[in-house]
């Protein structure tokens, strides 16, 4: 037990080691705003106890700021309960920080189990990361929120045995579909980048939103009364819309249009329309809570398939001629090392020592000629894959580039660090790309790198996947140098 709190406070104490950017204080106070108005509402729909709600959207915003920010937020979360609490009421009740109490600790538990078992914001990107971060996020660390909300109910008097049920039950069941529907909307959203939409696909997009809509307010709102008489339209016709979000479109947009289902069946209950209409209204929004979280978790997982189907095919389709230029690149090495070669002969009969000397170097050029292969997929800067070379020629492991993308950049000398930017340039119209520039080695010592760019395009004629082959050159800038050094130094015969 106490080496499983040590590696908690260790995981602790990494994420927050990185200092807030403006950037990130910007969100970190967006996002407490969204989780006070969020609250707020929601705490109008608290129908068995005063702070207990059948719809909790904070629980995912909480979860959302914790995961892109780090634990070190968590006084943001707590403020934004307490504002939010006293908003309601006009004073803080005595419940007030035992709820704000729940909502940290359960955000707490979540990123922790998220980024240790699911990848953090990368939970999405597989079918795997999706259950893992369902299982974890939505059901374990909700769990751990009303459980320890409950006990401070009890501890304050607010609620008694006859119904503590009920009231966990109702707590658990919205903290978990509030992740579920809000928390991978906010991470994709600022979490990472986002490929731009062409004007067909926007087109589609903007269909596929209104024909959700619409149905949505057919099985939901006030059209079930005019067009839907006796429901015979079930809440299930929803599902082909999303399933098509899921198929045609990225995480992001499969999640959002998740929320706009969700936003408009919660509101068509709240009126008095839809499928799940009981006489107990808060019953209700548990059977609107139930479909949403299971149409959800479906949703993002076909997205998460389809997501890594592409990157699958994407690979598959450059890879062959990825290691035929990894080929001519090494072919190119070789010949430029032969012709200095040649030139080093016809110099020795002049006896000229500085070429002579510089034949070792030579000789582990051909010997060697390291290049280093690398993958990167466009709309997310992510590395790929980098071949071991990449250890030899910049001097840091394989591992602390696939950690963080710009640890790439950030060993290119200052001056030539524009040379190497083209690379990640993802509106270039060229498919190659070519440039020579210096990087500075952990020990100080400066290097030259011959790289070559290969652009990767989708059948949208999309860039999707940078490819580059990069070369250690030092020895042949030095041996040209010495040669012209000696040229300049020897006496012209005659």
């Amino acid at each position: 037990m106490n080496e499983f709190w040590a590696r908690v406070c260790a995981r602790t104490k990494t994420k927050s080691a990185r200092p807030l950017t403006k950037r990130d204080i910007a969100l970190c106070v967006f996002l407490t705003a969204l989780y006070i108005v969020a609250g707020k509402w929601a705490l109008a729909l608290a129908l068995i106890e005063p702070s207990v709600t059948a719809i909790w959207l904070p629980s995912g915003i909480a979860l959302a700021t914790f995961v892109l920010l780090g634990y070190r937020v968590w006084p943001a979360i707590l403020a934004g309960s307490l504002i939010m609490d006293a908003m309601h009421v006009g004073h803080l009740r005595s419940s007030a920080l035992g709820v704000a109490a729940a909502s940290i600790l359960e955000g707490f538990v979540g990123c922790y189990l998220v980024n240790r078992f699911a990848r953090g914001t990368k939970s999405f990107d597989t079918a795997e990361g999706v259950f893992k971060f369902t299982f974890f996020a939505c059901v374990v660390s909700s769990m751990v929120g009303a459980t320890i909300g409950l006990a401070g109910f009890f501890a304050t008097g607010l609620v008694t045995g006859a119904h503590s049920g009920y009231v966990w039950l109702t707590w658990w069941v919205s903290d978990a579909v509030g992740i579920l529907v809000i928390a991978p909307f906010l991470i994709l959203l600022f979490g990472r980048s986002h490929p731009r939409l062409d004007w067909r696909e926007l087109f589609e997009l903007t269909l596929l939103s209104t024909g959700l809509i619409f149905t949505s307010l057919l099985v939901f709102g006030p059209l079930s009364v005019s067009l839907n008489h006796g429901h015979l339209i079930r809440a299930s016709i929803c599902i082909p819309f999303l399933i098509w979000a899921g198929f045609r479109f990225c995480q992001i947009e499969a999640a959002g249009l998740t929320l706009i289902l969700f936003g408009t069946a919660t509101w068509g209950t709240l009126h008095g329309f839809g499928n799940y209409l009981t006489e107990d209204l808060n019953l209700s929004l548990l059977t609107v809570d139930v479909f949403i979280g299971v149409i959800g978790i479906m949703t993002m997982t076909v997205a998460a398939m389809v997501a890594e189907r592409r990157t699958i095919e994407t690979n598959l389709l450059g890879i062959q001629s990825l290691l035929q230029d990894a080929v001519e690149g090494k072919s190119r090495d070789l010949a430029a090392a032969v012709e200095a070669l040649r030139l080093k002969e016809a110099e020795r009969a002049k006896g000229d020592k500085a070429l002579r000397e510089s034949d070792e170097r030579l000789r582990r050029l051909v010997d060697q000629v390291p290049v280093v292969f690398r993958l990167v997929d466009a709309n997310t800067e992510r590395i790929l894959y980098v071949s071991p070379a990449y250890e030899t020629n910049w001097g840091r492991s394989c591992e602390s580039l696939y950690a963080d993308t710009r640890s790439w950049l950030d060993a290119i000398h200052p001056e030539d660090q524009g040379l190497a930017l083209n690379f990640f340039d993802r509106e270039t119209k060229s498919d190659t790309l070519e440039a020579e520039y210096r990087i500075v080695r952990p020990d100080g010592s400066v290097r030259w790198i011959w790289d070559r760019g290969f652009v990767i395009r989708d059948e949208s004629g999309r860039i999707s996947r940078l490819a580059g082959l990069a070369s250690d050159i030092t020895e042949r800038k030095q041996l040209g140098q010495s040669f012209l050094a000696a040229r300049e130094r020897r006496p012209e015969a005659g």
